[in-house]
């Protein structure tokens, strides 16, 4: 099946204890990368201490788990972990299964997105909001869910997004229209720093 339907994704993840990867391109990689290297998810990205990732340029990667819950007929309910980093005008989201194996790397840029499923299967749309209302089934509002994610409110049309639990690392919002309504439940693996 394909990554954003079927048994693969409605079967909960079960995740370490939290984290926020932090990503910088070494000058030198050295030959053992870890298994997110290994996979392809990116290059050069490691779990860095506070102390380390606070004195360093780092570009910030999401981590956690992610719920789509569509009140469709019948209704969807979607369940994957999650890695996704970059900004809302060119970035990826990988999707994970419990054991971390990838299902799915949504990558965008300006000029579209592409979706590589785990054999290597491509396809290709005009945007990745595009891609994840046509696999989904409901819309995301990419640009609001990477200030949602900082902390930071964004009005987003139909859409309303609960921040009270941000500092422990949650987000949800809910779509009302257009129909059919929508909830997203996002469990970050590692709350924010402020």
């Amino acid at each position: 099946g394909h990554p954003l339907s079927g048994d693969a994704c409605r079967r909960r993840p079960v995740l370490k204890q939290p984290r926020i990867l932090s990503c910088r391109v070494p000058r030198n990689p050295p030959k053992n990368l870890r298994s997110s290297l290994s996979r392809g998810v990116r290059s050069g990205c490691t779990s860095l201490s506070r102390s380390e990732r606070s004195g360093a340029e780092l570009n910030t990667v999401w981590a956690g788990r992610l719920q789509i819950q569509i009140d469709g007929n019948p209704p969807q309910q979607f369940a994957v972990a999650f890695e996704l980093e970059g900004s809302p005008q060119q970035g990826q989201l990988a999707l994970l299964s419990p054991l971390g194996s990838t299902l799915a790397n949504i990558a965008w840029t300006p000029a579209g997105a592409r979706l590589t499923d785990s054999t290597g299967r491509t396809e290709r749309h005009p945007s990745a909001e595009h891609l994840l209302e046509v696999r989904a089934g409901a819309s995301v509002p990419l640009v609001a869910l990477f200030s949602w994610l900082a902390g930071q409110p964004a009005n987003v049309d139909g859409w309303t997004v609960d921040l009270s639990n941000h500092a422990k690392g949650r987000l949800l919002a809910y779509r009302q229209q257009p129909a059919p309504a929508a909830t997203l439940r996002i469990i970050l693996d590692e709350p924010p720093h402020r």
